[in-house]
């Protein structure tokens, strides 16, 4: 973990302190970009964004990129050997959306080379080769990561009744010890897009979450920030994001720091919202 200063209070549903500020900065996985910036800024990279983005970049809005670290199977809250001990939601902060014309770039060389590859990437069913690949093309970039980290068993069953619940839980926490970083000025856009859950029955729920963090978080006129929900397939940013929560994921549930090291350095708030307490519900 990084180091910086946290100040915590007690939060309602878990038993230990939650950092409700970072000093300079402000397992399992669902990807969100954000994208943000001032908005009479134009940039000539900006307007080369993703379709998804692109009416935001030309107002020269942010976009974050988010990523939660479980499919659809946060409700395993159990011991059992197939269940990951934490739940991580990450999200990605850039001025541009130059990543994702790079990722869509090395996507066409690879196939030129005949390496396997699946439909997009993504870093669990990736090969070494092409994690390696990708990476390469992350560092070639600026952005920042966030990362809120919550193990599931020190969750009070109220948090944990649902998963939208317990989604939201997690992302109000996240959002809220990192949208200084994400906007600092008041006169800012912002454009988050998160990676839907795949199937339709819970998504409004999901989406609805999300919107109302973000309504409780940040700062901005009402008519300055956008949330979109689209597949991680359609979207080589949240493919990003993706692979920045595995990073993360890795290091947490194994031990396994390689590719975390890739984006140590990117890496800006990284905080174990219960690390504080002992006490486990299940």
């Amino acid at each position: 973990m990084r180091s910086a200063e946290f100040r915590g209070k007690r939060v309602n549903g878990g038993n230990g302190t939650a950092g409700v500020h970072v000093a300079d900065h402000a397992v399992q996985h669902f990807p969100v970009w954000v994208f943000s910036s001032h908005r009479n800024r134009r940039s000539r990279a900006a307007e080369k964004c993703s379709a998804s983005a692109s009416a935001a970049a030309s107002r020269g809005a942010r976009c974050v990129a988010s990523c939660s670290q479980t499919r659809l199977v946060i409700s395993n809250f159990s011991r059992k050997r197939n269940a990951s001990r934490y739940f991580i939601v990450c999200a990605m902060k850039m001025d541009n959306c130059e990543l994702g014309h790079d990722l869509l770039r090395l996507r066409r060389d690879l196939l030129w080379d005949n390496v396997p590859i699946p439909d997009y990437f993504h870093a669990t069913k990736d090969t070494p080769y092409v994690r390696d690949r990708v990476y390469e093309v992350l560092n070639q970039h600026d952005f920042e990561i966030y990362a809120q980290i919550l193990e599931k068993s020190k969750a009070q069953r109220q948090i944990r009744e649902s998963q939208h619940r317990f989604y939201k839980h997690a992302w109000y926490y996240l959002f809220r010890h990192t949208m200084r970083r994400i906007i600092p000025r008041l006169d800012d856009q912002l454009m988050v897009t998160t990676a839907s859950i795949g199937v339709k029955k819970g998504q409004a729920d999901f989406s609805d979450a999300i919107r109302d963090v973000l309504e409780q978080t940040q700062k901005i006129d009402a008519g300055s920030w956008r949330a979109s929900f689209c597949s991680s397939a359609s979207d080589p940013l949240l493919q990003a994001a993706d692979y920045c929560t595995w990073a993360i994921q890795r290091k947490w549930e194994r031990g396994d720091e390689r590719a975390y090291d890739r984006v140590r350095q990117k890496i800006k708030y990284e905080f174990d919202l219960w690390g504080r307490g002992d006490k486990h519900y299940y």
